[in-house]
């Protein structure tokens, strides 16, 4: 690789050869990685290294020094670590700035193709870019289409839960206890005559409605209606009789 380039280069060589890829993208894409994760790689190997020749330093001194010289070692061995570490560390920073300047550095004034872009034309031209913005206003559209869709589906949800809860509190309002088929009702008979005589105006009330309703709703009478005319029925005859 090339040291970085003399500043002196002039203007107009250099604007003739000004590369669309920041140096960076180029030196990943020439090299097949991206050097900082070299550098990272790089800075990981070196302590482990430094670690494991501190670990092994320490088990040597534990086993060559008394008790007395023990309780120094306590004290001395962490401030040696951070030594270490920090030399470490400052040296390393400088290591990354060289090897970015210097190693991997790509002159920043030459037109450089990189192996697999030779022979292609990758001039853009104003068609491409209209072409670009057709796509990218046809991806807009479809992503604010589907949003669209999602809130008219939410919106939908909720009337739809909102109806539920309604139609739940009406038919806890107008829920009745079932009459038990076995209860033992008393009506004298001038009340049966006139309960008699009130059904059966409901029931030509109830036909001439019946005969306003579509064929599927029309004859629909429920247990408990049924029940009641039968024991109105059943207890006027038994009355009439006696």
């Amino acid at each position: 690789m090339a040291s970085r380039s003399n500043p002196s280069s002039s203007t107009s060589d250099s604007e003739s050869h000004t590369r669309v890829y920041e140096q960076t993208e180029l030196v990943a894409e020439h090299l097949g990685f991206l050097p900082i994760d070299f550098l990272d790689d790089f800075y990981n190997v070196t302590n482990i290294a430094l670690y494991k020749s501190l670990s092994l330093l320490r088990d040597y001194l534990d086993e060559h020094t008394n008790n007395k010289q023990k309780a120094s070692l306590e004290k001395a061995f962490p401030r040696l670590e951070k030594h270490m570490e920090k030399a470490i560390d400052k040296q390393f920073s400088l290591f990354t700035q060289y090897f970015l300047d210097h190693i991997i550095h790509l002159p920043e004034n030459k037109a450089i193709t990189l192996e697999h872009y030779k022979g292609l034309d990758l001039t853009i031209s104003d068609s491409h870019l209209e072409l670009l913005d057709q796509e990218l206003e046809l991806a807009r559209n479809q992503v604010l289409s589907q949003k669209a869709f999602q809130h008219k589906l939410l919106q939908e949800k909720d009337r739809l839960e909102q109806l539920l809860n309604e139609i739940q509190l009406h038919k806890d309002a107008l829920q009745l206890d079932d009459i038990e088929k076995e209860s033992d009702i008393q009506l004298n008979p001038d009340t049966l005559q006139q309960a008699m005589e009130n059904t059966e105006k409901v029931e030509e009330t109830v036909r001439s409605l019946e005969s306003q309703l579509p064929l599927r709703l029309r004859d629909h009478k429920d247990d408990r209606y049924a029940y009641l005319s039968e024991v109105v029925q059943r207890q006027y005859l038994k009355n009439k009789k006696s």
